[in-house]
């Protein structure tokens, strides 16, 4: 019998399509709007905003996320596809390994980044 997850959605996400420079929410940027309606909806998500990726302890509380989340949204933007933003890849990556479903959503016509196509035509 397969227990019920603690999130219905973990967001993967690139900080420069939702933070600014100073870690301040950018209100009405797409993923202040995906936020917003899953409140709304009462959808159970899970988000990095701290992002102490510094930490030893940052890997596990994202794999941790990850694996207590229904399904991965994977937000799909230049900056998100970029090869510097490392956390979203790994992120895709890990949920991929462990055969849950991604659904992306794109914000702007980026391509996906190499690795992220690998996985999606598993």
């Amino acid at each position: 019998m397969e227990h019920k997850k603690k999130y219905d959605v973990f967001i993967s996400y690139s900080r420069a399509d939702y933070l600014d420079d100073n870690n301040i929410i950018i209100n009405d940027s797409p993923i202040d709007n995906i936020i917003k309606t899953f409140d709304k909806k009462k959808i159970k998500y899970w988000i990095d905003i701290d992002g102490d990726n510094a930490s030893n302890q940052y890997m596990a509380k994202i794999a941790k996320a990850i694996s207590n989340s229904e399904k991965v949204i994977f937000v799909s933007s230049k900056n998100s596809n970029s090869p510097e933003s490392y956390w979203p890849i790994k992120e895709i990556l890990f949920a991929s390994e462990k055969h849950m479903e991604i659904v992306p959503i794109r914000i702007d016509n980026c391509e996906f980044h190499d690795n992220i196509k690998i996985q999606s035509n598993r």
